[in-house]
């Protein structure tokens, strides 16, 4: 079975705890799980475990994937 995510589902502001944060000097490689909110963590983890992601590598792809996906929105934006 295939899902589909939705990206916003993940708040940006989850990974830093700043939400008007420069998120293009924000490197994919340097997120981790320790460095997003407790309390947004545990929502994350529900939303995780609804779509069949349960393991914790799982979970850290998508939190890097939004990353990228935030940078690229950026520099497409300052392109224009």
């Amino acid at each position: 079975m295939s899902f589909l995510f939705d990206s916003s589902l993940l708040c940006s502001s989850s990974l830093t705890g700043l939400p008007n944060r420069d998120y293009s000097i924000i490197r994919p490689e340097n997120v981790s799980l320790k460095k997003v909110l407790p309390d947004q963590r545990e929502l994350d983890k529900v939303v995780f475990e609804a779509i069949g992601f349960t393991e914790e590598e799982e979970q850290l792809e998508v939190y890097q994937a939004v990353v990228e996906l935030v940078k690229n929105r950026l520099a497409r934006a300052r392109s224009v």
